[in-house]
């Protein structure tokens, strides 16, 4: 066994740390809008260290000169710790919040491109057993947290959103009703 194989190798934490700076690396140069598919792509890395990372990042971008990289990764910051904090609260056994934010984000994006109801509908199909009572919970925090500081046309924007989600939900055929 050569044990200088294993002792230069990066540990996992190496190994997560560089993930992280290409996950930033990656949200930084996408496409406008792109950034949430990234995100739910990469969901496994987002925790603490990855909001600690960003905010690494851009404190250096903005120390060089790059405030609206800073920004942007600031703006993220402030996004995802709520997030995080609702995957941290209250945890019903077997269910998991975070997949109920992620596919609430999936379906708002959905609306926003402006999707006609089938592929709304085929969304819901596919889980189906997230439609209960837990998900309107977390729908309501998810909603807390994507307004909170945002001026008022961008409450306007993401309430409209929500509003054209949940009248698809209603006519929507399977799920839990209650």
């Amino acid at each position: 066994m050569n044990l200088d194989i294993i002792h230069n190798s990066p540990t996992m934490e190496e190994n997560r740390a560089e993930a992280y700076l290409q996950l930033i690396h990656t949200l930084l140069n996408c496409p406008n809008g792109d950034e949430p598919q990234i995100l739910q792509d990469n969901s496994e890395l987002l925790d603490v260290e990855f909001l600690e990372t960003c905010e690494l990042v851009a404190e250096k971008m903005a120390h060089q000169g790059g405030q609206n990289g800073a920004d942007f990764l600031r703006n993220l910051i402030g996004q995802l710790s709520q997030l995080i904090d609702i995957n941290d609260g209250d945890n019903s056994e077997g269910e998991n919040p975070q997949e109920y934010a992620n596919f609430i984000l999936e379906l708002l994006q959905a609306e926003d491109g402006s999707m006609n109801t089938s592929v709304i509908y085929a969304m819901l199909s596919q889980r189906q057993y997230l439609l209960n009572a837990r998900f309107s919970e977390i729908l309501e925090q998810v909603l807390q947290k994507l307004i909170g500081g945002e001026n008022a046309q961008t409450i306007e924007s993401i309430v409209s959103l929500v509003e054209d989600l949940t009248i698809n939900i209603s006519n929507f055929s399977g799920g839990n009703r209650a």
